[in-house]
């Protein structure tokens, strides 16, 4: 098997407009599990929120080898068009997260099996927004026991029920197997 991960140089272009390249401490988590109602709603500045939306692809694109980043990321990319202090306390933890984790990366090691080669699974929260009270659908599809796609999607409705949200879960996942399987 083999690992997929971004060179050094990268993360540290992603944190020096934070000035988080040096004698950063590092945090054990990606950020709140279930985070609270934004206390800190002032809007950045324009120079602010154009970093902001840099730093965010960054991580969008950083996101596709690091499945441990994506919900975070996802959470993040919801404040876009109108970023708050908040949002950018949560992409400083974020990146704080990430300068303690910088070795990691998607490790594949195929191995041939009795099993399906393309296995989907897949996992919900129900009603994790505090805001929407929308569901998030987490996916990890694997080829041969290696990860091939991950995704962590906001769902579309409001689940009424626990079992709802995981079924939407499911019709996710079988989705993005049908996909690839053609």
């Amino acid at each position: 098997g083999f690992t997929i991960h971004m060179p050094k140089t990268y993360y540290q272009k992603l944190f020096k407009p934070y000035n988080l390249h040096q004698n950063c401490n590092p945090l054990s988590t990606p950020g709140a599990k279930r985070p609270p109602l934004p206390t800190d709603t002032t809007l950045l500045s324009k120079t602010e929120h154009a970093q902001y939306r840099q730093t965010v692809g960054q991580l969008l694109w950083l996101s596709s080898i690091r499945p441990d980043i994506q919900f975070a990321v996802k959470e993040l990319s919801r404040a876009l068009t109108a970023p708050t202090q908040y949002d950018q306390k949560a992409v400083k933890h974020l990146l704080r997260y990430l300068s303690g984790t910088t070795d990691f990366g998607l490790r594949l090691r195929p191995k041939l099996s009795n099993r399906p080669l393309l296995q989907g699974y897949c996992d919900a929260d129900w009603a994790g927004c505090v805001t929407t009270r929308k569901s998030t659908t987490g996916v990890l599809v694997t080829l041969a026991d290696s990860p091939l796609c991950t995704t962590s999607r906001t769902q579309t409705t409001v689940a009424l029920s626990s079992a709802e949200s995981e079924l939407y879960a499911i019709g996710t996942t079988v989705s993005d197997l049908l996909h690839l399987n053609t």
